[in-house]
């Protein structure tokens, strides 16, 4: 799930010892309509300016509405949607698109099977780089206690650059 104080990837141009700053702006909103099922917005910019020449300053802004909806109390779906503006000072800038799909089936209160499928599509100012990116896993999510769960997951994933032979994995 996303939302303020997430981890994983940050569009960033800092490669280096350099002296740099970084803001991160996260604001999240999120509605719960049902026991279970919520619809939120989250949004996230973040500025890189590096003190040095030698790297680019770079600012991305990204937004994502998403939905978790349960039909019943062992069926339920999540969707969101992604969208990125990346803006580099020399490198080529690129929108981005992600789309992401989950479905979730509880075996019990503590066992959660799961399928899910992400899509992304990146779009480059510079002929030529564009490409998408398929996802689909599967997995399983078991609550050992209230505050601790583990994830078992597997998937499978294919590259299709514009003008590149693709990767998979």
């Amino acid at each position: 799930a996303y939302g303020a104080g997430e981890t994983g990837y940050l569009l960033t141009s800092y490669a280096g010892r350099q002296k740099y700053w970084r803001n991160v702006l996260e604001p999240a909103i999120d509605w719960q309509f049902a026991r279970e099922s919520t619809v939120g917005l989250y949004y996230r910019n973040n500025i890189v300016r590096n003190d040095s020449s030698a790297y680019e300053d770079s600012t991305e802004n990204y937004i994502s509405p998403r939905v978790t909806y349960w039909f019943d109390p062992r069926n339920g779906v999540v969707f969101e949607y992604g969208y990125t503006d990346g803006e580099f000072q020399t490198s080529s800038d690129f929108t981005a698109h992600r789309a992401y799909a989950r479905y979730n089936h509880r075996l019990s209160a503590r066992t959660t099977l799961f399928a899910d499928y992400e899509f992304l599509f990146y779009d480059y100012d510079m002929q030529g780089s564009d490409y998408t990116v398929n996802a689909p896993t599967v997995g399983i999510e078991y609550g050992f206690t209230s505050t601790l769960s583990g994830v078992a997951q597997v998937g499978y994933f294919w590259q299709n650059p514009e003008q590149f032979e693709g990767k998979d994995g």
